[in-house]
């Protein structure tokens, strides 16, 4: 099934890849990387003490990176295996886009990309690999969730 534009929160574009868009599935991203953060804490201080704790179902595994361009624009890249986005700061010259593509059952979805954000979501946790890049000819870097 091609992915399908949606429009998201404040402008920022999102793109369903393989299913159906879950209306709030975008918002959720940066809130698991909190999640993801504060469950390993958790458990790292259960071990620490030598104690076991409930922590709820397990988070979705994740990868995220921060670069810099030449320009001096800035960009956040994350991605599990139900969302993958892109991010571009305010400030710099770089006139580039966030660009983001998913490798889903096997096969690369095309690049998408938007002038501050671009999100591409699976439903189904099939996110296997992911690519994220500040310009068309920047080198991309791999994400692994």
């Amino acid at each position: 099934m091609p992915a399908r534009p949606v429009q998201g929160v404040d402008g920022e574009h999102v793109h369903q890849v393989g299913h159906r868009v879950e209306p709030d599935r975008f918002e959720q991203g940066e809130r698991k990387i909190m999640l993801s953060r504060l469950r390993f804490g958790a458990v790292a201080l259960a071990a620490a003490f030598g104690s076991l704790i409930a922590v709820g179902s397990p988070a979705a595994a994740a990868d995220d990176h921060f670069w810099t361009r030449s320009c001096g624009s800035k960009y956040y890249a994350y991605a599990d295996n139900y969302i993958a986005w892109t991010k571009k700061y305010s400030g710099g010259s770089c006139s580039g886009h966030a660009w983001v593509r998913v490798k889903v059952n096997g096969d690369w979805t095309k690049w998408y990309h938007a002038s501050g954000k671009m999100t591409l979501n699976n439903d189904y946790g099939e996110i296997e690999l992911s690519e994220h890049k500040g310009c068309a000819d920047c080198k991309p870097y791999l994400l692994i969730p």
